[in-house]
């Protein structure tokens, strides 16, 4: 039987502004609950890859992968990515030493009027 799934947002994550920036700043980064939301800007014919990789930062032992995966969301026109509404992404990641993991991933599209006047 499969263990319940982690809500991540109940989770403390770390905060990133860039793809790499947990992995070099470590535990010096400042972590947080509800810190599950990423914004991305697509524009015409734009795909999106999703990478994750969870990693057990703690005291008692090394750094652990938990969980580590990719998917890819193929190329869209602006027209498809600002009709998204609760499209359902799984990442199906890697055996590691804790084991199998699938995260889910959301997209919604947000209009950014800001971004939408000024091209």
């Amino acid at each position: 039987m499969d263990p319940p799934p982690i809500e991540l947002w109940n989770v403390p994550l770390c905060h990133s502004t860039t793809k790499y920036s947990c992995k070099n700043e470590g535990q010096a980064t400042s972590y947080s609950t509800e810190n599950n939301t990423i914004r991305v800007y697509v524009t015409h014919l734009d795909a999106l890859k999703l990478d994750v990789k969870l990693v057990d930062y703690d005291e008692a032992s090394d750094d652990d992968v938990a969980c580590i995966g990719t998917k890819l969301i193929p190329s869209k026109t602006l027209s498809e990515w600002s009709s998204i509404t609760g499209a359902h992404y799984t990442i199906h990641g890697e055996s590691t030493d804790s084991g199998d993991c699938r995260v889910q991933v959301y997209i919604d599209a947000v209009s950014d009027p800001v971004q939408l006047n000024n091209p």
